[in-house]
C-alpha cells in the first residue's frame, strides 16, 4: 500500500511537470487566438485532473494512517487481555482467578517452588515448552479456583481449535509439576518439639486439656464431588450416602493448629471414613514414620469424632473421641442390653454404616472402658479449627462443582486434589 502511494505521487509530479512544460512550449509556438484558447482549455482540464488525483492520494493516506492506528490499538488490547499471570495482575483480576491479592505472593508461594523443581531436574527431563512456568502454574491454580476445563483455558488463551490437544498435554504436565513442587508443604513434623508446638495451642487455635504435652493428629474424611456416572456400576461405587451425591473420597490427617500433614489418594465415594482409614493403611504409615520417635513418656494420640470409635490404632497410640461418640456407644449398649426383635433394625437406622450397629454388648463395654480411648469435652473447638482447614480446600470449585467425570483419567482428579 505504501509503495503504491509513493508511485502515485511520483506519477503525479511527473505528469504535472511534463504537461505544464509541454503546454507552455506549445503556447509560445501558437500564433492564432483559436489555438491559444484550445491550449488554455487543455491546461485547465489537466489542472482539474491533478486536483482530483491529489484528493484521492490524501484520502488514501488518511485511510492508511487510520488502519495503522487500528492495528496498534488491537495489539494493545490483545496484550491487555492475554490470559497470563502478569496481564491478569495488571488488570486487577489476579484475586478473581487465584485468590491471591498480590502477584509477588503468588510467585513466592507457587511459581518459585515450581522453578526450583524444574532447575533441579536433569536436562532430558526439563520441560521443553516455550510457555513460561509462571503462566503454566497460574493456569493450573485458575483451573482449580474457577473449575476451568482444559478447553476453557485453551479458549482463554485465544488459540486455534486444532491445537487443543497440545494445550491439554501442556496443562496435564504442568499440573504434575505443580503437584510435585508443592508436595513438601504437606509434611509430617520433623521432631517431637515441632509436633507439640502444632498441638499445645496458641492464640490461633483453642487449647485442649487432653492434648497438653502430647502429640496429637486429628483424622477425618472428605470428598470431591463428581458428575453422576451413566454406568450403573460406577454410580454405585461413587455414591456417598450421607452426602447424597456422587463423589471421590479422601482421608486427611491434620495437626490441631490446622496444618494438613497427610492427604490420601482418592477412593470410591461409597467407602466410609473408617474404610478409607483402613485402605490408606494409616496405622502402618504412622508406625513407619514415628516408630523411632521419643515421645517423652506421653502417649501420642489420634483425635476423631463419633464415626471412629472402633478404628485400629498404631501400637502405643491413644484415641481421643468427642463426647458425642461416648453418647452414641452408650445408646447402642442400652439398646443391645434391652434386646428385642427390632434391635438390629433400629440400630441400623440409627447408626447407618457405623460398625457400632454390629458390635456385641461385650465389645461395646470393652470399648467404653478401654485405657486407650479417652472421651474428651475439649475436642469440639479444636475440631472446628480442623474443619475450617479442610473446608479451605473446598474454596477450589474444581473439587465442589461436580464437573469431574468418573470416567476421567484417575490421575487428573487425584493430582488436582493434592494441589488443593
Amino acid at each position: 500500500m505504501n509503495r503504491l502511494l509513493r508511485e502515485m505521487g511520483r506519477c503525479l509530479s511527473k505528469m504535472e511537470l511534463n504537461d505544464y512544460e509541454q503546454a507552455e512550449e506549445e503556447y509560445r509556438k501558437s500564433t492564432t487566438d483559436e489555438e491559444k484558447l484550445v491550449l488554455l482549455e487543455h491546461n485547465r482540464l489537466l489542472r482539474e485532473e491533478i486536483r482530483k488525483l491529489r484528493k484521492q492520494l490524501r484520502e488514501a493516506q488518511a485511510a492508511l494512517e487510520a488502519r495503522d492506528k487500528t492495528i496498534v490499538s488491537l495489539k494493545e488490547t490483545q496484550n491487555v487481555f492475554r490470559f497470563t499471570l502478569q496481564s491478569m495482575s495488571d488488570q486487577g483480576l489476579l484475586s478473581f482467578w487465584t485468590g491471591f491479592t498480590n502477584v509477588e505472593e503468588f510467585r513466592q508461594a507457587v511459581v518459585k517452588p515450581v522453578n526450583d523443581l524444574v532447575a533441579s531436574l536433569p536436562g532430558r527431563k526439563k520441560p521443553k515448552s516455550v510457555v513460561s512456568m509462571e503462566d503454566r502454574a497460574f493456569w493450573i491454580v485458575a483451573m482449580l479456583r474457577k473449575d476451568l476445563s482444559y478447553a476453557d483455558v485453551h479458549r482463554l488463551r485465544g488459540l486455534r481449535a486444532s491445537s487443543k490437544s497440545t494445550t491439554r498435554e501442556l496443562l496435564h504436565a504442568s499440573a504434575k509439576l505443580v503437584h510435585q513442587a508443592l508436595s513438601p508443604n504437606v509434611r509430617w513434623p520433623r521432631d517431637i518439639q515441632e509436633w507439640q508446638a502444632w498441638t499445645e495451642g496458641s492464640k490461633d487455635f483453642p487449647k485442649c486439656a487432653d492434648c497438653v504435652n502430647r502429640a496429637v493428629f486429628v483424622i477425618d474424611g472428605s470428598f470431591v464431588k463428581t458428575r453422576t456416572p451413566k454406568r450403573r456400576q460406577l454410580s454405585r461405587l461413587h455414591w456417598k450416602d450421607y452426602k447424597k451425591t456422587h463423589a471421590w473420597g479422601l482421608f486427611v490427617l491434620v495437626a490441631p493448629n490446622g496444618r494438613i500433614v497427610y492427604c490420601s489418594k482418592l477412593f470410591f465415594g461409597h467407602c466410609s471414613d473408617e474404610n478409607m482409614y483402613k485402605r490408606a493403611k494409616i496405622p502402618e504409615l504412622l508406625t513407619e514414620v514415628f516408630g523411632g520417635m521419643d515421645f517423652q513418656g506421653k502417649k501420642p494420640a489420634l483425635a476423631a469424632d463419633k464415626g471412629y470409635p472402633t478404628i485400629e490404632l498404631p501400637h502405643g497410640w491413644g484415641l481421643l473421641i468427642t463426647r458425642s461418640g461416648e453418647k452414641m456407644l452408650r445408646k447402642a449398649l442400652r439398646a443391645k442390653m434391652a434386646g428385642g426383635a427390632s434391635t438390629s433394625v433400629n440400630l441400623e437406622e440409627e447408626f447407618g454404616q457405623s460398625p457400632v450397629a454390629d458390635m456385641s454388648v461385650e465389645q461395646l463395654q470393652r470399648l467404653l472402658s478401654s485405657v486407650d480411648v479417652t472421651f474428651s469435652d475439649d475436642l469440639a473447638p479444636m475440631r472446628a479449627v480442623v474443619e475450617r482447614s479442610i473446608g479451605a480446600m473446598k474454596m477450589y470449585k474444581k473439587l465442589t462443582a461436580g464437573s469431574i467425570r468418573t470416567t476421567d483419567n484417575y490421575e487428573g482428579p487425584n493430582t488436582f486434589t493434592q494441589i488443593a
